[in-house]
């Protein structure tokens, strides 16, 4: 028989009491030297546009130039600032990153819904000993959930206990499925 009785949502579990864990401390290098290297190739492509005397650049060279070193240090300064308002939380059946400053966005990603897990480490990200995680769902071309800016030792727990729990998911459901065949 079907039900939908109404929950009491004064029960429900309040999502400020879990404890996130931060990111690396240098994750907001590799940030920061990201939009560097932005903002090094929009420099090259004024500098471009003054010497083919574009009439913007070249009326206003002083001005177009401020406007981008101010950008570049904005970014690089949010790199820094954002960073503490980002982390991760690892509980029985789940993850859970979280990250925002102005608009805050916390995703939770049931372990059972996993796919496909992988780690990604760029160039920088190997000098700095940091990672990224990225957690696949099934119909999905993108990961659902990337964490970047984990330790790299860090990243390899994390993969290996998804992997463990997605493995006993897994398993407990193969059991439940052999134990209905027999009962039926």
């Amino acid at each position: 028989m079907f039900s939908n009785l109404q929950i009491d949502v004064e029960q429900l579990p309040q999502h400020q009491q879990i404890s996130y864990q931060p990111l690396a401390d240098n994750a907001p290098i590799a940030t920061a030297a990201s939009w560097l290297l932005i903002f090094v190739f929009v420099y090259i492509l004024t500098a471009g546009g003054y010497l083919i005397n574009l009439p913007l650049i070249q009326n206003y060279p002083v001005p177009v130039y401020l406007f981008e070193f101010a950008l570049t240090a904005l970014s690089i300064y949010w790199s820094f600032f954002s960073h503490r308002y980002k982390g991760y939380a690892l509980r029985e059946q789940d993850i859970l990153y979280k990250t925002g400053v102005l608009w805050c966005k916390k995703t939770v990603l049931p372990f059972n819904r996993i796919q496909h897990i992988e780690t990604h480490r760029s160039l920088l990200q190997r000098k700095l000993n940091i990672a990224s995680l990225r957690l696949y769902t099934a119909g999905g071309l993108k990961a659902d959930l990337v964490i970047s800016g984990l330790d790299s030792s860090r990243t390899d727990e994390i993969k290996q206990f998804l992997l463990s729990k997605i493995q006993q998911e897994a398993n407990a459901s193969a059991n439940s499925n052999t134990t209905e065949s027999v009962n039926e």
